[in-house]
């Protein structure tokens, strides 16, 4: 994985895992991290995204599409599996049919260009003050050499916020948003940007590239109703690498919710550690001591939030 794709609590979190548990254990949980599950949201924004990819070389001014949804609801999530899906064409150079970008805050023009141009095997990806103009334009040639037909961006809320360079030349926007502008009418890939709520304030800061991101989806928390027991039976019939039927039990929706506030970043991480303790305790399937002994490793001991595991009792 390109180390754009994590953010610093990711990195931490995989350290922390490599040194406590066993390599099968890492192993297993690997394939837990792996598991997906379709639901409503997010096959409304695997279409949009598919749609998109479809028809970005096919228009005169390709299309974009807005995710917006509160961190952790499964927005990179959805890019890492329309990435994995992505079938090999000839229409476009191996693995490079589609790009992932991830804007830091304050994101600035030279550094976003250079990732590109990594992301696309440029070998001279480096790029300052005085080549961004010039790289920018071989930007451009290579992802129509390449035959790239999608950028997505990750944390694209960041371009809306503040201290971001204005641009030279457009009347509204900045830099970013401008140069998102260039690439879809250049180089004629789509784009899909997805972020928090911050990313609603595009249609204010620059209208000329929300024009260009005309579909919009919303990915929100879990509330605790039939759609989350569903997502939590679907999780465990597709993860087929550990024995999930405990998350199905009697009373554990209802505190697997409270733990994690039907956020889905959140229950993942809580599903992956609850297995790897499990695993290095030679256990063949979760339980309740398990769980509770998972939300204190994820959460810490110094976190306020009460630990639903730790008192509860419910159905074997």
């Amino acid at each position: 994985m390109d180390p754009d794709d994590f953010d610093e609590d990711q990195r931490k979190t995989n350290q922390r895992r490599m040194s406590m548990y066993s390599a099968h254990a890492l192993l297993v949980a690997k394939e837990v991290d792996n598991t997906f599950v379709a639901h409503t949201a997010f096959s409304n924004g695997l279409t949009a995204l598919d749609r998109a990819f479809q028809l970005g070389r096919e228009l005169s001014v390709p299309q974009g599409v807005m995710v917006i949804g509160p961190t952790g609801s499964g927005k990179t999530t959805l890019n890492k599996y329309f990435l994995a899906s992505l079938p090999p064409s000839t229409l476009f150079e191996q693995g490079l049919g589609a790009i992932t970008l991830r804007l830091q805050e304050r994101p600035v023009l030279g550094r976003l260009v250079s990732t590109a141009l990594t992301k696309l095997r440029y070998p001279f990806p480096k790029v300052s003050d005085q080549t961004v103009s010039a790289k920018r334009s071989i930007l451009i040639e290579s992802l129509n050499a390449k035959g790239t037909r999608l950028i997505l961006v990750d944390e694209a809320g960041h371009m809306c916020g503040p201290g971001v360079r204005k641009a030279h030349a457009a009347k509204t926007g900045n830099e970013i948003t401008e140069f998102f502008c260039e690439l879809m009418d250049e180089a004629h890939v789509a784009l899909g940007l997805s972020g928090n709520s911050q990313l609603e304030a595009l249609d204010r800061i620059d209208p000329a590239l929300a024009a260009r991101v005309v579909t919009r989806e919303r990915f929100r928390d879990f509330d605790l109703d039939g759609i989350w027991h569903g997502f939590l039976k679907a999780f465990k019939d597709q993860c087929k690498a550990f024995d999930l039927s405990f998350f199905c039990s009697e009373g554990v929706p209802a505190l697997l919710h409270a733990a994690t506030g039907g956020n889905a970043r959140r229950f993942k991480a809580l599903a992956i550690e609850a297995v790897l303790v499990a695993i290095d305790k030679d256990a063949k399937a979760l339980d309740r001591e398990i769980l509770e002994q998972a939300f204190r490793l994820v959460n810490g001991t110094a976190t306020m939030a009460t630990n639903p595991f730790a008192t509860a009792r419910v159905a074997p």
